[in-house]
């Protein structure tokens, strides 16, 4: 059984991690887009999920799933992401985590140093944390 420790709180049932917090959720989807775990990234999403990325919007998670998830895998393999500010506010089913992140690394022979922003809206829905829109931002470092 592997197990993972996000933020010290993730819970271990029948080998897979259960993170408890919106911000847990928002950690272990991006560490599964990392990981290459097409199922895991897309359980974490809402079915009607919006994504706003660089001026496109994908509008559900089967939009993303067929477009820009693969991309994103490839990137997150290649790469480094460090979130060096991280805000939750939570108001009942609600919750909006914010993060400031620094990514580097090299894909292909382009090498990455950005500074980006991103935000994600969840909902709870039957006592999960669902993910109903994420907003990346990103630009070059100087």
């Amino acid at each position: 059984m592997r197990s993972l420790l996000l933020g010290g709180a993730l819970l271990l049932f029948g080998g897979s991690a259960v993170a408890q917090t919106p911000a847990e959720i928002v950690t272990a989807f991006h560490h599964a887009i990392a990981s290459g775990d097409t199922a895991q990234s897309l359980d974490y999403l809402h079915a009607d999920v919006i994504i706003f990325e660089s001026g496109r919007a994908e509008m559900s998670r089967d939009e993303f799933a067929s477009g820009h998830l693969g991309a994103d895998m490839s990137f997150a393999a290649e790469t480094t992401r460090e979130v060096t500010y991280s805000q939750t506010i939570m108001e009942g089913d609600v919750a909006v985590v914010m993060n400031r992140i620094a990514t580097s690394g090299t894909m292909g022979d382009r090498e990455i140093n950005s500074v980006g922003v991103e935000t994600v809206a969840l909902r709870r829905v039957g006592g999960e944390w669902k993910i109903v829109h994420i907003h990346w931002s990103s630009r070059r470092q100087r």
